[in-house]
């Protein structure tokens, strides 16, 4: 997610509004949570938390149909509440996984579900993934009984879907139990400092509102998806100075060209890119200086997510210590020629930093392992070709 789209579209934002509409949903909400506590929980009969008998009173009915705006599970099998009631069966049905009858199975549930509330408030992550409840399930609740520290999101591919729209997908991440997903988000929300003030119910529907999980339409030139990988190779090539450009020969009249769309997917490939280049410099740090993981991630910063201003998209650190500003291109191609584009401010601070200053070039930015080419700073050397293609219009107006 590109930074200046991001604050374009939390700028879009109504949060005032938005959470006046939602007051209702949750005086739902603390009204469901009262109805239920802990000690009502522990003496539970079976008919008061199933499904299926036609009773709205129920906890799962409650959970999944009453507070269906707050975080929708309905639409997969009852069997995740690990027993419910089957109207053509005319009997209780229930998981196994819980126990050898309905009755033992729903104890079981109930033990299980006590203990997830009492991990919920204690945060205690690893209980709350090794909770034998349901994934859906399982978070509505701790959506439910504590909303202000865990994330209406529930299906697993929605979550996956929004680690990758903020480059937050890393093969290990998405690998991982829903509940560390939802903890990755809450992160992201929280670092920011325009979402961090917002409430998680706020930014679920943020994410919804516009970001929607949709599937991919097989004729769609739109690649929001790409491979998750943390693989990457690096490549040595020199730059041939001597080149002579070739103009493309291309007949007849060019197709239009809808930019929107391809500004929308040169953004993704550039930060594809840039997170890709993040790993590879925590690696490079990890080894020349023999630092841990979390020590060498303090000192790489994608500053592209702070601000465009910057002229580069990363800062990292030399092997001497020294600052390393690096400028990120991204491109589906082959490894080989390439072309990309350089801004005035960026092209300016290359001459600023000198040596010190370097572009990342990221080949095959959607295959399973894309190439890094590193170029010590080229302008360096006045012998780049560089065209003008743009012009920036100002039109005064009285």
């Amino acid at each position: 997610m590109n930074f200046l789209e991001l604050q374009e579209i939390k700028s879009k934002y109504q949060v005032e509004e938005i959470a006046k509409e939602r007051k209702p949903l949750y005086a739902a909400r603390n009204r469901f949570v009262r109805d239920f506590p802990r000690e009502r929980i522990e003496n539970l009969s079976i008919d008061e938390f199933i499904e299926g008998k036609g009773d709205t009173n129920t906890f799962c009915y409650g959970i999944e149909r009453t507070l269906d705006g707050l975080g929708r599970i309905r639409g997969s099998f009852a069997t995740k509440f690990g027993v419910y009631y089957s109207k053509d069966d005319g009997q209780y049905m229930f998981a196994k996984k819980f126990g050898e009858t309905y009755r033992k199975a729903f104890n079981a549930i109930k033990i299980e579900l006590l203990a997830l509330i009492e991990a919920g408030a204690t945060g205690n992550l690893d209980a709350l993934v090794k909770n034998k409840i349901s994934p859906m399930f399982k978070g509505k609740i701790l959506a439910t009984y504590f909303p202000e520290r865990y994330l209406n999101v529930f299906d697993n591919e929605h979550l996956t879907h929004y680690l990758r729209v903020f480059d937050l997908d890393t093969e290990t991440l998405v690998r991982q139990d829903p509940i560390l997903k939802r903890e990755a988000l809450v992160r992201f929300k929280n670092e920011d400092p325009d979402m961090k003030s917002w409430d998680l119910d706020i930014f679920g529907k943020f994410l919804y509102q516009y970001f929607p999980p949709q599937k991919k339409k097989a004729d769609s030139d739109d690649d929001d998806e790409f491979p998750t990988t943390d693989h990457y190779a690096f490549i040595d090539l020199n730059i041939d100075y001597d080149a002579e450009s070739t103009p493309s020969k291309r007949k007849g009249m060019a197709p239009k060209t809808n930019y929107e769309r391809e500004a929308r997917k040169y953004r993704k490939y550039g930060d594809r890119g840039e997170k890709i280049v993040m790993r590879a410099e925590i690696d490079r740090l990890m080894k020349e200086f023999g630092l841990s993981e979390k020590q060498a991630m303090k000192k790489v910063s994608q500053v592209s997510r702070k601000s465009d201003s910057y002229g580069y998209d990363i800062l990292s650190v030399n092997s001497d210590g020294s600052a390393r500003y690096i400028e990120v291109k991204a491109t589906t191609g082959k490894v080989g020629d390439v072309d990309f584009y350089y801004t005035e401010n960026e092209y300016e601070k290359a001459k600023e930093y000198g040596r010190n200053y370097f572009i990342y070039i990221v080949y095959e930015i959607k295959s399973i392992e894309p190439k890094i080419w590193i170029i010590r700073n080229p302008f360096l050397s006045n012998t780049l070709e560089m065209r003008p293609v743009q012009y920036k219009v100002t039109v005064h107006t009285k």
